[in-house]
C-alpha cells in the first residue's frame, strides 16, 4: 500500500519525523528519529473512513512517541528517547521528498516547540470540530 505523507521534516535523507496515513484508510504511521540514530516506528490500526474530518495528533514528549484521534489517544505509546534531530529545513505538508503528493484535503497544521497535554489536545480538538460539523 502506499502511504500518504501527512506532515514531515528531512535532512540529507534523513527523516526526523513523518506522519502518514495509510492509503485505503486502515491506519496511520508514527516515525520520529532521534540524536544517536534511534528511530521509532508504530503503525496505528485506525478505520479511516473517506470524505470524513479526523483530527490527528502525533507526539513525541522525549520518552515516547504517541498518537491522538479526535482529541482522544490511540493505542499504547511507543518507548522511545533522544531529542528530534535537528536542522534548519522547513517541514512538509501533504508530501515527503520522493513521495507523491497526499491523497486528501489538509485543512489545519500546527507545529509545535514542546509536547502538549492530552488536555490540550482535547481542548484543540474541541476548538476546531465545530468547523468541520462534528
Amino acid at each position: 500500500t502506499t502511504n500518504n505523507p501527512i506532515a514531515s521534516n528531512w535532512y540529507s535523507g534523513v527523516t526526523n519525523y513523518i506522519l502518514r496515513a495509510i492509503q485505503g484508510g486502515s491506519g496511520i504511521i508514527l516515525y520520529s528519529s532521534t540524536v544517536g540514530n534511534v528511530a521509532k516506528s508504530t503503525t496505528y490500526s485506525i478505520t479511516l473512513s473517506t470524505d470524513t474530518w479526523y483530527n490527528i495528533v502525533g507526539l513525541y514528549n522525549g520518552s515516547t512517541i504517541s498518537l491522538y484521534l479526535n482529541g482522544v489517544q490511540v493505542g499504547t505509546p511507543t518507548a522511545t528517547s533522544g531529542a528530534v534531530l535537528s536542522n534548519t529545513n522547513k517541514g512538509s505538508i501533504g508530501k515527503t521528498p520522493g513521495d507523491a503528493y497526499y491523497a486528501g484535503n489538509i485543512s489545519n497544521i500546527q507545529f509545535y516547540n514542546r509536547a502538549l497535554s492530552a488536555n490540550e489536545i482535547l481542548y484543540n480538538y474541541n476548538g476546531l470540530k465545530s468547523r468541520f460539523g462534528l
